[in-house]
């Protein structure tokens, strides 16, 4: 059951990341190409696409990372305080999410067409681009660790 839960956390973490990276490289800077008066259905259709993927990974992640957390940091052989951290930054991650980026959005479909919020929403959404690449980080270390070990 160890193997799969780090194995689980590895590949759906780096899904997640990839997902990250996909969004901030070419989903949002596209938002800045629509016609003004079609952000709004293209941002929803955005939602309900990006929701198709994330249904798998999100929820995965999250259950393989409390599959580590309840097992223990020593029942894999790594660091508590690696543990806690990347726990930490994925709580962040989901936190930032829920309370800035999903009202964020819902003003895209609410509101005017407006460059600025677009451009806001590109530099902000660093943060979660780089939370999620550190979590891949950890991710691949404890993956790494734990097979170094068994040598």
């Amino acid at each position: 059951m160890d193997k799969v839960i780090l194995i689980g956390h590895t590949a759906t973490t780096l899904a997640m990341a990839g997902v990250m990276w996909t969004v901030q490289l070419v989903v949002y800077p596209q938002f800045q190409s629509v016609n003004p008066d079609n952000l709004s259905n293209y941002v929803a259709q955005h939602g309900s696409r990006i929701v198709a993927v994330l249904i798998l990974f999100a929820p995965l992640e999250v259950l393989f990372s409390l599959g580590i957390w309840v097992r223990g940091a020593e029942g894999f052989g790594l660091p508590s305080w690696a543990t806690l951290l990347a726990g930490l930054v994925l709580v962040v991650a989901w936190v930032s999410t829920g309370l800035y980026f999903g009202p964020f959005h819902g003003r895209f479909q609410t509101g005017s067409y407006d460059p600025g919020e677009i451009s806001l929403l590109i530099s902000t959404n660093w943060i979660r681009t780089v939370l999620w690449t550190v979590r891949a980080g950890f991710a691949l270390w404890f993956l790494n660790h734990v097979v170094s070990s068994l040598d």
